[in-house]
């Protein structure tokens, strides 16, 4: 028998991350992602707001941008000697 597996996007990922304001606390060293972030904020807490309370709100807008994991954090997350971060 097959388990069941919930599978989240990452569309919805980023649009929950908006909402819970996880996006002030994202750092990088570009200016090209910075105001790619920018736009994609705006872009979701406009289309929030146009919902008036509908769920699904983010699945109209576009893909959110995408960010690469220093090598150090993907190793230490990669590690199961250091356990969960």
């Amino acid at each position: 028998m097959l388990s069941q597996m919930a599978m989240v996007s990452n569309k919805f990922l980023a649009a929950l991350s908006v909402r819970l304001g996880f996006h002030r606390h994202m750092r990088s060293n570009g200016a090209v992602i910075e105001h790619q972030n920018r736009e994609y904020v705006i872009e979701i807490q406009e289309a929030e707001k146009e919902a008036k309370g509908a769920p699904d709100y983010w699945t109209n807008t576009k893909q959110p941008p995408k960010v690469q994991i220093p090598a150090t954090l993907h190793e230490a997350i990669a590690d199961p000697d250091l356990g969960s971060i």
